[in-house]
């Protein structure tokens, strides 16, 4: 395990005291988390040592693979690599810089042929400026997030401004299609049934999956377009006029179910050509040369952990041990993210038999984790009234408005 190095060549003066520590001139998050993780160790070790507890696993989520997906319902954050109850909101990330996206795919010459983050006249907002007519050919820009991800939401708001501000639209397309866009000259969305622009073969026939809208112009008038595998070359009406927040996004955890959603309300569930899964790139362009698209924002998130619901994280069978044990000592390590009462609100249980029975652990908590309200919990539950069973699991229950993250655990047994 790489332990964090705390030393002076940070500091202007190269003098680290309590005070600077005390206002954050060093940053101890990883530090702190280094100390949290020994500790654990600390607690694993004694529960060998002095309990017998010799034999388990640990997961600390840097995938899904030891979680139960079918019946967790906590949100997974792959990012931070944690689960939690989702809340009614959305933690957004704005677009603030044209580095998001890649620079790779823009069509050039000799002119300003395309700009993207420039600020407009109303100085606040952005601007996305297609290649000018003179190039031709049906030439369109295709700009990208440099990287795929899988956020949960993505919405942007068209700004009513400029001249010529007809042509913004934004989309998506899952990461392992990305290859029928081709070159910065390929248009993805009016060239769903433009076959000829599309690099790698007709995108139906090779069953894309992704999706664009489209504001019509920017008045109070303008129409909302969807533009995808499943919709007529000019695009499916969501039938809603003016200048809207449009927002994509998925309806549950596991799901590709992808909604699209304008000013809070629903208009339309994609098709399976739509329902794209997984990690994917966010695509802003133009449908016509030499225009440009301003937007008041862009922004993209996952769901945040305030005014949560009830949820249920549990784990695979993943933890196949030779006989069937007696006992288990669970330790966590998770933050309460509302003020609450472990073990009532929320509670943490074990199975031996693959989830068929579960018996309750009283946790205690042991220490903190780090100064973020990360705690480390232990408990241990007699599990020899189960039937006899050799799958070993683990779940945690939230109750409605109280959630917990969970950021590893540690199963044990005898």
């Amino acid at each position: 395990m790489a332990l964090t190095k705390l030393n002076t060549r940070s500091l202007a003066d190269a003098v680290i005291t309590s005070a600077k520590l005390a206002s954050g001139a060093v940053d101890t998050t990883s530090l702190e988390n280094d100390i949290g993780l020994l500790n654990v160790a600390r607690l694993v070790d004694g529960a060998a040592t002095w309990n017998e507890f010799r034999d388990g696993w640990s997961d600390a989520f840097a995938d899904e693979t030891k979680v139960n997906t079918s019946t967790t319902t906590m949100f997974y954050n792959s990012s931070t690599n944690e689960y939690y109850p989702e809340g009614t909101g959305y933690n957004w990330t704005y677009f603030t810089d044209s580095g998001q996206f890649s620079g790779t795919n823009y069509p050039t010459n000799s002119g300003n042929d395309w700009a993207i983050g420039l600020s407009n006249s109303s100085s606040n907002n952005y601007r996305f400026k297609s290649p000018t007519s003179t190039l031709g050919n049906n030439i369109r820009t295709n700009i990208r997030w440099v990287d795929p991800a899988d956020y949960r939401a993505i919405e942007y708001k068209k700004n009513q401004n400029a001249t010529n501000n007809t042509g913004f639209m934004v989309g998506i397309i899952q990461d392992d299609y990305l290859s029928h866009l081709g070159t910065g000259t390929s248009d993805w969305a009016y060239s769903v049934f433009w076959t000829t622009q599309w690099a790698n073969g007709d995108p139906e026939s090779a069953g894309v999956k992704g999706f664009m809208t489209y504001t019509s112009d920017d008045s109070s008038s303008s129409k909302t377009y969807l533009y995808g595998v499943a919709q007529t070359p000019n695009g499916t009406d969501l039938g809603v006029t003016g200048l809207n927040a449009v927002r994509f996004y998925k309806s549950s955890i596991s799901a590709s179910d992808w909604k699209i959603s304008i000013n809070g309300s629903d208009v339309h569930t994609l098709a399976s050509e739509g329902q794209v899964s997984g990690a994917y790139y966010l695509l802003v362009m133009s449908n016509v040369e030499g225009t440009h698209g301003d937007w008041d924002y862009l922004r993209w998130g996952n769901p945040d952990k305030t005014s949560p619901g009830a949820a249920l994280f549990q784990t695979s069978a993943s933890g196949t041990v030779t006989s069937a044990p007696s006992s288990a000592r669970l330790i966590v390590i998770g933050k309460p993210e509302q003020t609450q009462t472990i073990n009532s609100d929320t509670v943490f249980s074990v199975s031996r038999d693959n989830g068929s029975n579960f018996s309750t652990v009283t946790m205690a908590e042991k220490f903190d984790y780090n100064s973020s309200g990360v705690k480390v919990y232990e408990g241990t539950v007699d599990v020899s009234g189960q039937p006899s069973g050799t799958n070993l699991i683990w779940k945690v229950a939230t109750s409605a408005s109280k959630g917990f993250t969970v950021h590893g655990y540690t199963m044990l047994h005898k």
